[in-house]
């Protein structure tokens, strides 16, 4: 896990270059701005992510109150990476509300959170995390006849070479929903077509969607579109173009050499537009949304 956080007023922001990939600033390792509980924000990558995958979001948050905690998905990250675990999806969850459990139980945050504004924001399998949380139920059943049917999109090919008969189903279509959690955010959500139509009819918190419509790896209309559809009064920001990494982070001149080979475009090589102006519009519409949604007062400042 990671963490950020409102720092004191006299703490210096420098640029940071997160696993020397990803551009940022924060004042890493300041001392803590001390003021009533706080809101809570849980972040959740995507499939063979990393908690700084996001960390442009984690940024902005903490500048404006909110405690930032950002889960690495236990064989599902970048360098702990076991590839049915790709697959196993419903041990994400699991994974965020243990955090949540852990954070406030921690001796130093336990005061610092305020256990009725919890929210979480996640990206692609991060989007379907935060959504199961919010109570949507995944059917293994019905991911399996979208990719072998005539609509399969390039999604279905990351799971290709994974022994099925290795991967425990059980758990999959259990309800994660945590009741702590107030509001969720969904950036380019996975797993659109494996999620049951009742369950997401009665997702009962308020979420708000955010997607590119030339997303590359999960096709548009089967994913995001299709949870803003089912979702009662979801809010919905469908993005003309960007493609699905427009949600990580500006690179850095190292960021661009390791992934310019890489089969996904993680820096958008191939991507025009700024990704910068994009994460900032963003942002403002995150903000307004757990203002809003977690009736958030006087958070507001470095």
């Amino acid at each position: 896990m990671q963490l950020w956080y409102p720092a004191v007023p006299d703490a210096v922001e420098t640029p940071q270059a997160y696993e020397h990939a990803f551009r940022g600033r924060a004042a890493a390792g300041a001392a803590y701005r001390d003021a009533g509980p706080r809101a809570l924000v849980l972040l959740s990558h995507g499939d063979r992510g990393t908690p700084f995958n996001q960390a442009w979001l984690a940024e902005e948050l903490a500048g404006h109150g909110y405690i930032v905690a950002a889960v690495a998905h236990w064989l599902n990250t970048r360098t702990n990476n076991e590839p049915a675990a790709t697959l196993r999806v419903w041990e994400r969850p699991q994974d965020v509300s243990f955090v949540i459990s852990s954070l406030l139980e921690h001796p130093d945050w336990k005061s610092r959170i305020d256990p009725t504004r919890i929210a979480a924001a996640g990206h692609s399998s991060g989007g379907y995390t935060v959504l199961a949380l919010a109570g949507a139920r995944y059917d293994p059943r019905l991911m399996r006849a979208y990719c072998q049917g005539p609509r399969a999109g390039p999604d279905c090919g990351l799971v290709r070479g994974i022994d099925m008969t290795r991967v425990d189903f059980r758990g999959s279509g259990a309800a994660y929903r945590d009741a702590r959690v107030r509001a969720v955010v969904a950036l380019a959500p996975a797993l659109g077509p494996g999620m049951t139509a009742d369950s997401l009819h009665a997702i009962p918190v308020p979420v708000l969607i955010a997607a590119t419509r030339d997303d590359e790896i999960l096709p548009f209309e089967q994913h995001a579109a299709r949870y803003a559809r089912e979702i009662p009064r979801a809010r919905f920001d469908a993005l003309p173009e960007g493609g699905h990494f427009v949600f990580m982070p500006v690179c850095t001149p190292a960021g661009w050499v390791f992934t310019f080979f890489n089969e996904y475009d993680v820096c958008g090589r191939r991507h025009e537009g700024d990704r910068g102006e994009a994460h900032g519009q963003l942002v403002q519409r995150t903000l307004e949304f757990f203002a809003e949604t977690l009736q958030e007062t006087g958070q507001q400042g470095r």
